[in-house]
């Protein structure tokens, strides 16, 4: 007779035993790069990633982590360093996890970036679809901040989080962050340290809009008390930042002072796109402008299209794409976003533009048909769902904007499934001195298939 756990009785979990931990420091030679940017070598037949070492190097090594397949470690001392070996520009690289690949030069980086998105993609993206990699500046590119906040009794840390922790690492500067944002770093963290309430902060986020506007965010479990908003506005008029308090979990708005409005303009295209502090946009204006550039030269579109944007958030590829076409239909799964694309027709004469609320991260997507080609830029999540929905609707061409590389390559198979050829292909350096990847890529689907 079979036997059966008392519900009483709760199921025993039996967690995985820690491996030891090798106190060696042994040598390696790296042989190359893997995609997050770690040395890979090998000791005694044994792959070891090492966080620090450069394509060639020889190395002295101590492991931080032992696994059954692998090992982790990080560099002791280099014993023959690489050509391409750089001296980090901020003094806190390697203790924040905000950059991983400081120590190569940025032409490497950029090799390194093509040709680990070339292997991932190997068997599926032939050399010839690959178009001409997108870069701009390699530092001071982006113009938002989020900054984590612990405070207590003896004072207050500002700054970020180390690779793969919770544990926070202060900062007093940022070599990837603008200027004029690494410059509140200091008076920021001394205000916040003269608050009664001060642990009650969690993150702060930091923004400079186009115009070099800057908006502080302050995010809180609860509510500040009135001297401590006196302490914040004082802050603002001081430093001319307009300052917006938000608490609770869902972080609703308590309290700003100054004007928190934030336009983020797109140049090319005479296009200003007002935005708060929470919203999103691209971290990377000048390559979000190359982007913009390739979608509109790959999809092609002219007056009689009528284009899908997916994902379209306050209009970034909309209302450039609506400059071009017959009619832009933008899809946005937050209903207080579609509004705000709203405004921005509105504000930038355009009206050949129509912007629906739609789940795109639903477990079924269904779209209308009304459309001849579209673009998707989703989050890292991908859109497994709506791909399977665009592979059934015969629309003729699909550009496809990805920050997660891994996700469009499952994404992607649903289209090619359906007919879809992949066109083009090019990496989008969003991203210098990490080892994320923005990637865009155009799929058409051939006449023969065509509804």
């Amino acid at each position: 007779m079979a036997k059966f756990r008392s519900s009483a009785k709760p199921l025993r979990i039996f967690k995985p035993k820690a491996r030891e931990v090798s106190t060696e420091q042994p040598e390696l030679l790296v042989e190359r790069l893997a995609g997050d940017g770690r040395g890979l070598g090998y000791v005694d037949g044994k792959t070891v990633f090492v966080t620090g070492a450069l394509t060639g190097e020889r190395v002295k090594i101590r492991y931080i982590a032992c696994h059954k397949q692998f090992d982790e470690a990080t560099v002791v001392k280099i014993l023959a360093a690489s050509p391409h070996r750089v001296e980090a520009a901020c003094p806190h690289y390697g203790a924040c996890g905000g950059c991983q690949l400081q120590h190569l030069s940025y032409p490497q980086q950029l090799l390194h970036k093509q040709a680990s998105l070339q292997k991932q993609f190997a068997g599926v993206v032939s050399e010839d679809n690959w178009s001409p990699l997108l870069s701009d500046q390699p530092w001071r590119y982006r113009h938002r901040a989020r900054l984590s906040v612990i405070a207590k009794r003896d004072g207050l840390n500002l700054g970020f989080k180390r690779q793969d922790s919770h544990q926070l690492i202060a900062i007093d500067q940022c070599h990837i962050v603008s200027s004029a944002i690494e410059q509140q770093f200091e008076g920021l963290k001394y205000c916040l340290e003269q608050l009664q309430r001060r642990s009650n902060i969690t993150e702060i986020l930091i923004n400079e809009d186009s115009n070099g506007d800057l908006a502080i965010g302050v995010c809180c479990k609860h509510s500040l008390p009135e001297t401590d908003l006196a302490l914040l506005a004082d802050y603002s008029v001081r430093t001319s930042c307009a300052v917006t308090v938000f608490n609770g979990k869902s972080n609703h708005w308590q309290w700003s002072v100054g004007e928190p409005q934030l336009a983020y303009q797109i140049v090319d295209h005479h296009i200003t796109l007002p935005y708060t502090i929470k919203d999103f946009t691209q971290v990377n204006a000048a390559i979000n402008q190359h982007l913009l550039a390739y979608a509109l030269d790959w999809l092609q579109v002219t007056s009689d299209d009528v284009v899908a944007d997916f994902f379209c958030g306050i209009g970034n590829f909309s209302l450039p794409f609506a400059r071009q076409s017959a009619k832009v239909i933008g899809y946005e799964h937050s209903k207080p976003m579609v509004k705000k694309a709203l405004i921005s027709c509105q504000l930038n004469g355009v009206e050949n533009a129509e912007f629906k609320v739609l789940n795109l991260m639903a477990d079924k997507v269904s779209i209308k048909p009304g459309f001849n080609k579209a673009l998707l830029d989703p989050p890292r999540a991908g859109a497994e769902q709506l791909c399977l929905a665009l592979a059934r609707s015969g629309v003729a061409s699909i550009i496809y904007i990805s920050c997660n590389p891994a996700t469009l390559l499952r994404d992607m198979q649903h289209l090619l499934a359906a007919g879809y050829q992949l066109e083009k292909i090019a990496l989008a350096d969003m991203f210098p001195q990490t080892k994320h990847c923005e990637v865009i890529s155009l799929f058409t689907l051939p006449r023969l298939h065509t509804k």
